[in-house]
Formats: structure tokens, sequence, C-alpha cells
């Protein structure tokens, strides 16, 4: 069977208009809705209200879940406000990251303990290649007397 190339053009074109026109992942807004609601809701909770009766009032003022509109249900509320908490707390990892955690004060310089602070770092002896050569070769001694040539 053959396949009609300008059949087959026209057919993806079209379909690709389709598809921009309806979005295969439609968006609710129940995300934004309850990032703005969010410390009402919190309040609310604080208050021991369940949490069906605030997604239901969530979904009387418009929250909804799904690509078919169903009302806002308790457990999909958790599970958004579970979301919600975790985006908000990686965005603040991403703002911390490199920023000095312990603020600066003006015109304060830090510095070392007196006790910590030594006048020089030199070590007490210092070793050429060679010596240190004869050292490990010395420790070795041992481990060679056994062995013949």
């Amino acid at each position: 069977m053959k396949v009609n190339a300008r059949q087959l053009m026209a057919d993806a074109s079209g379909l690709l208009e389709i598809r921009k026109v309806r979005d295969l992942r439609r968006r609710t807004g129940a995300t934004e809705i309850i990032t703005a609601a969010l410390s009402t809701i919190e309040h609310l909770r604080a208050e021991n209200v369940p949490w069906e009766v605030i997604a239901a009032a969530l979904a009387k003022q418009g929250a909804v879940q799904c690509a078919d509109r169903k009302p806002l249900t308790g457990r999909r509320l958790c599970a958004l406000l579970s979301a919600i908490r975790k985006r908000e707390a990686r965005r603040a990892r991403k703002r911390r990251v490199g920023a000095d955690l312990v603020p600066k004060r003006d015109g304060q310089v830090t510095t070392i303990a007196p006790e910590l602070a030594t006048k020089s770092r030199q070590p007490a002896t210092t070793f050429s290649e060679s010596a240190f050569r004869a050292e490990a070769y010395a420790n070795l001694q041992p481990l060679l007397k056994g062995q013949t040539r």
C-alpha cells in the first residue's frame, strides 16, 4: 500500500491545529485557588473544620478537579496542599543556595579565637625526598627479609 504524501501532510497539519485548540492537559486552577486561600484553610483546620467541609466550600467557589471538572474532594485538597508545601520548601531551598545563612553585621570582621591562631603552619621537621624513601625502605625491611632474590 502506498501512502499519499500530500494527504498525509494535510491530515497531520489539520490534526495539529485541532490539538492546539483543544489542549490535552487542561488545567483546573485548583492549585492557584488553594495557594491564594492557604492561610484561611490553615485557620479553618486549626478550628477543627473537616477537610471535606473545606473542600466543599472551595468547590462551591469554583475549585474543581480533573479534566471532567468534578467538585474538589477532601482527599484531593490534602494532596494539593501537600504539593503546594513541597513546592514552597523547594523554592525556599533554591533561594538559600549560595546565600550566607548567618547575616553579616555592618562594620564587624570575623576573627579566629586567639587560642586557635598560630604564627606559622610549618612542619616541625622538613624531609627531603631521599630521606622519605629511605625511611619507607627501612619500614619494608622486616617484610623483605624472608624473601630471596
